[in-house]
């Protein structure tokens, strides 16, 4: 699995190779999140946008630019991909981060209990999902947040534009998503549907996203609280 997660996917495979590839997604990618981080604070009273210390751990951290942006805003962060060749750009993109090879798949490569678990876009690469949640769950403090962000397949809407990535093994619509999660006793699991305005970000510096019926959103964003 590790090969396919090279320079080549990232840069020639990913949704983001319509766009040039991730390395120049820098800028658009924090853009996207910071909107993501925004209905987390008005839907989930989840601030992410401003720490005091908490431990964050981004599984799937690719290149690390969600650490960047965490680091700013005095998290204390985590990051592990199964791409070695992402892990070393992350790593030099983050220097106060703890950053690692690691499979979800297996287990979480620090022994920390970690306050908030952000899992986005990677559930849908995974053969079996189910091992990377009950491996997150383990890892989190009681009280602490598993974040979930995943493609929607049942979209309806007019403005979503699925792409074709090869790795997208596990695509599956919110209830299904939540009825795996609730096969670990979490003390509460939410989930929106997700829509992007995208054209938000030339006026206020990111992508504005709305929580919206799941049918109209193309992501599904999921909390889940131990």
């Amino acid at each position: 699995m590790k090969k396919d997660y090279n320079r080549g996917y990232f840069e020639n495979v990913s949704g983001y190779s319509r766009h040039g590839g991730y390395g120049k997604m820098h800028k658009e990618i924090i853009m996207w999140y910071n909107g993501i981080f925004e209905v987390l604070k008005k839907k989930g009273n989840i601030d992410l946008k401003q720490g005091n210390g908490e431990k964050v751990l981004d599984v799937g951290c690719a290149y690390g630019y969600i650490l960047s942006e965490l680091n700013k805003k005095n998290f204390k962060t985590y990051g592990m991909d199964i791409s070695q060749y992402a892990v070393k750009i992350a790593k030099q993109l983050n220097k106060t981060s703890r950053i690692d090879v690691g499979d979800i798949h297996h287990l979480v490569p620090f022994r920390s209990k970690f306050d908030f678990i952000l899992c986005l876009e990677v559930l849908e690469h995974l053969q079996t999902p189910e091992d990377a949640i009950k491996n997150m769950y383990s890892s989190l403090k009681k009280g602490g947040f598993l974040i979930i962000t995943t493609p929607n397949p049942s979209s309806k809407s007019c403005f979503y534009f699925p792409y074709k990535d090869p790795t997208h093994i596990s695509l599956k619509n919110s209830e299904e998503w939540v009825k795996l999660m609730k096969i670990w006793p979490f003390e509460r699991i939410d989930s929106w549907g997700i829509h992007a305005i995208p054209l938000s970000k030339y006026f206020t510096g990111k992508v504005g996203h709305i929580a919206v019926p799941e049918s109209l959103g193309g992501t599904i964003l999921i909390v889940c609280k131990k």
